[in-house]
Parts: C-alpha cells; sequence; structure tokens
C-alpha cells in the first residue's frame, strides 16, 4: 500500500512545481501582455552621477509603472547617497504634470555602475513622457544639488520638444556644498 500513497503525492507535488505562465505569455523575451516598455529621458547635468539608462514599465491594468534605471559614479569619491527626481510631463503643452523624488542611501565607488528599480507612485500612460534627473548626490565630503530653475526649464523643453535624446536638452548646473 505506500506505494499507492507516493504515487497520489506525486502529481499532487507535480502540481505545485508546475510553471504558472503559458508558453504564449513570454516569448522570445518579449513583456507580457499588457505591459508597455518605454524608454525615459535622461536630462543631462554635471553631477558626479549619470544616469546611463532607464526604462519605465507600465502595466495598464493595474496602472502600475516601475522605473529600471543604471547609474554610474563618474567621480573620483565613493557617493553615499542621492536623490533621483522622475518627472511626469504632458506632450506638447508645456507642463510638468506630477513628479516624485526617491534617495537612494547606497556605497557607489569611484567609475561603478549600478542597476536600480522602483515602483513609481504616478502612472505613465502614452499621453505623456517620463524624465528623470538627479536632485542631489552626497559622498562624504560634499552634497552636489541641481540648480532647480534649470532643470524646471529642461522639463518645460522635453514636453515642448520633440526630445529624442538627452542630447537634445540643455545641461541642468549644480550648486555644492561641504558636509560637517
Amino acid at each position: 500500500m505506500p506505494n499507492l500513497r507516493l504515487l497520489a503525492v506525486v502529481p499532487l507535488a507535480a502540481l505545485l512545481i508546475w510553471p504558472r505562465t503559458k508558453p504564449s505569455d513570454t516569448f522570445a523575451g518579449m513583456p507580457p501582455k499588457g505591459l508597455e516598455q518605454t524608454d525615459a529621458i535622461i536630462v543631462p547635468s554635471e553631477m558626479p552621477l549619470t544616469v546611463v539608462s532607464a526604462r519605465v514599465e507600465s502595466e495598464g491594468g493595474r496602472q502600475l509603472s516601475t522605473l529600471n534605471y543604471t547609474v554610474k559614479n563618474n567621480s573620483s569619491e565613493t557617493i553615499k547617497r542621492f536623490a533621483l527626481g522622475a518627472y511626469l510631463v504632458a506632450n506638447n503643452n508645456g507642463k510638468c504634470l506630477r513628479g516624485e523624488v526617491w534617495t537612494v542611501k547606497e556605497d557607489l565607488r569611484p567609475n561603478a555602475t549600478k542597476q536600480f528599480s522602483t515602483t513609481l507612485r504616478n502612472y505613465v500612460d502614452q499621453n505623456g513622457r517620463l524624465a528623470v534627473a538627479f536632485v542631489s548626490v552626497a559622498d562624504r565630503i560634499v552634497e552636489t544639488k541641481a540648480d532647480f530653475p534649470q532643470l524646471r526649464e529642461a522639463l518645460k523643453q522635453v514636453s515642448l520638444n520633440d526630445v529624442i535624446a538627452s542630447s537634445d536638452l540643455p545641461t541642468v548646473g549644480v550648486k555644492t556644498n561641504a558636509l560637517h
């Protein structure tokens, strides 16, 4: 009789570990149905960090957007923290609809590159574009902050013009303050 119990347990275990997606759900690296991917516009700045790439994944059914981004430390110091802003700008009307800023505490060594991901509070749909920019960057000695009037002007250009790449935007200046 023990063999019959084993025969009953094996099919149950197979059901528990069976893949929960159908082969048609994911095909050759394609995003799942209902998931839109778009590149975010990277606002260039004089910060010691740069955003190397930024991609938004928006899931329409759940009204959820995730930003996947890669940053590179271009300074000779280890970066201790940075604040990144994501700004939803309307297409063709020159207005920043919504924005959010978050701080990442991470030791990023000189010349290091690292990938990050965050779920955005604001849903990005086809009526807007997402622009990302550093708001502040700090190492153990200096904190560098974006020049906000220049950042505002760059965001205005993102929505008024057909900006394809960050090279189409002016570079945002910075102000530095010594820590301690």
